[in-house]
């Protein structure tokens, strides 16, 4: 496991005496991933732990994971938290979709354990195989930058992920050699799921028919668009104090936003939208264009893309619940600024009445534009 320990060092995912929580659900990924720290403890005077969450969708599969889990934990003197939940039960009280509700259980199970042990690091078993997949999917949905650099080596300076740099093959191969065993996850075979499609049928594909190194070549792309990411997301926090701008308040200069690179100015409007919306990964493309086409209109009358012109001037940005919409207001009746400006109390009326409350109110000084920020009503 040479890889990932030159992983480790690249990204000074670990100092010594660390204390590290390694995520165990004892599929073959997390069982090297635990077994690779086990003989790097030494090295670092590393202090392990074991986290298992049972998530209690594959009912007796479930149980024998955790009971493989436990056991494998004890045979190497490592201590084991381990817990149950009930996602079906859980997605029957929250709804949503089956994948978000496991991570952030998963997430929030691993950050009770940091705080119960007292952990410095928590180690994921994320592959280079994982991140080819995951990209691969954002870019099927049209992500941008920030998606397409994939997952991080370290994410919020103790999320570590130290094998993935190394691909599921490799995995493999190390635990037959090794005579290491693992379980599997009859889950991973179920073609409902896209990423499950991608990893058996398109990447098999690709590799066979296009390039065989696609996961390690897919990986290079990631590591320089996490540097390219890096550089335009510094800028944008630069740009945010160069200009005193408070993202809560969100009065933009929009004389100084229309010099900016493009590349820059959507960064920037997504920053401060994401600050507006409970779920800080739900602002996408179409909310950030429409507050880029507002900011860039120099018209009275602007398309954008809407059956009818719309007078460049007054729009809200509505929120509910986890969405953001991006509403443009046109009156036939609107002349001039002043017009806008007396017309701007009856629209808010009328969207209020349709169960939002005002919470935000931006003036686009000079331009004479406005962005309404509301919310649902409770």
């Amino acid at each position: 496991m040479l890889k990932a320990r030159n992983t480790i060092k690249k990204h000074a995912m670990l100092r010594a005496g660390d204390r590290v929580g390694v995520a165990l659900s004892g599929g073959a990924d997390s069982v090297a991933l635990l077994h690779m720290l086990a003989n790097l403890a030494p090295e670092y005077a590393l202090e392990l732990f074991a986290l298992h969450l049972n998530h209690g969708i594959r009912g007796e599969e479930s149980d024998r994971d955790e009971a493989f889990v436990r056991k494998l934990a004890g045979s190497m003197n490592i201590p084991l938290e381990s817990e149950r939940i009930s996602i079906p039960k859980l997605r029957q009280e929250r709804g949503g979709s089956l994948e978000d509700l496991c991570r952030d259980e998963r997430y929030a199970f691993f950050e009770r354990m940091a705080r119960r042990r007292r952990l410095d690091k928590v180690a994921l078993g994320h592959t280079l195989s994982d991140q080819a997949e995951t990209i691969i999917m954002r870019f099927l949905r049209g992500s941008g930058l920030e998606g397409l650099k994939g997952f991080l080596p370290v994410r919020d300076g103790i999320y570590i992920r130290p094998l993935m740099e190394v691909t599921r093959d490799e995995i493999l191969s190390f635990l037959g050699e090794e005579g290491i065993p693992f379980v599997t996850d009859s889950s991973n075979r179920d073609e409902t799921y896209l990423r499950n499609r991608i990893r058996g049928r398109l990447v098999p594909e690709l590799k066979a028919s296009y390039n065989v190194r696609l996961e390690e070549n897919i990986g290079r792309t990631a590591e320089i668009l996490r540097l390219e990411d890096d550089f335009i997301r510094e800028s944008v926090a630069g740009i945010i104090a160069e200009w005193t701008i408070d993202t809560d308040r969100a009065r933009l200069p929009v004389p100084k936003l229309k010099e900016l690179h493009p590349a820059l100015l959507w960064r920037l409007i997504k920053t401060i939208l994401e600050t507006h919306s409970p779920v800080k990964n739900g602002i996408g493309y179409l909310h950030v264009k429409a507050v880029a086409d507002l900011i860039v209109a120099v018209d009275s009358y602007h398309h954008f893309n809407y059956p009818k012109p719309m007078l460049a001037g007054l729009r809200a940005a509505l929120k509910d619940g986890g969405r953001l919409a991006i509403m443009d207001y046109y009156k036939s009746g609107f002349r001039d600024p002043d017009h806008i400006r007396a017309e701007k109390p009856e629209v808010i009326k009328e969207i209020e009445a349709e169960g939002f409350r005002l919470v935000k109110e931006i003036e686009h000084v000079p331009d004479t534009q406005y962005l309404l920020i509301f919310e649902m009503a409770d």
